[in-house]
């Protein structure tokens, strides 16, 4: 790992530790890409990247330390999930390390899951009429 990546990464650190978790990784990533294409183009151009970068990385951990503290106490801390968890993933897979999540994301993936699982067995038995009402509700779950 090069010196500015490895300084990337310990900045990173100065976000809060929910929005590490949540998206720690792909920023990295992000960095690291777009590092090697300004490494490719010269020095200078990899030094005015990092420059711009690593202030940038300083003022948005700011701002989330910020937005966390003037949210309320209650959502503090918790992961809200972007996506639905793919079927058979597990919870623990689904949601970064060190995170929490709001009890009712988890209790709607639960009734999509099952709803999911209802559609599979009426269309497994034919019924198609079944699979459709649970089809419907199971849109009417995610919408919710």
């Amino acid at each position: 790992m090069n010196p500015i990546t490895r300084l990337y990464k310990i900045l990173l650190r100065l976000y809060p530790r929910d929005c590490r978790a949540w998206c720690a990784r792909e920023m990295l990533d992000a960095f690291e890409k777009a590092a090697s294409d300004h490494r490719a183009q010269g020095l200078a151009a990899l030094a005015r990247f990092g420059l711009a970068e690593l202030s940038g990385l300083l003022v948005e951990a700011g701002a989330a330390w910020i937005a966390k503290f003037t949210s309320s106490r209650y959502m503090r801390g918790f992961w809200i999930p972007t996506t639905m968890r793919r079927p058979g993933q597990s919870p623990e897979d689904w949601c970064p390390p060190g995170a929490r999540v709001l009890s009712d994301v988890l209790e709607a993936q639960r009734r999509v899951d099952l709803n999911l699982h209802h559609m599979m067995d009426a269309i497994s038995d034919r019924d198609f009429k079944r699979a459709r009402f649970y089809s419907e509700e199971d849109l009417r779950t995610r919408n919710r």
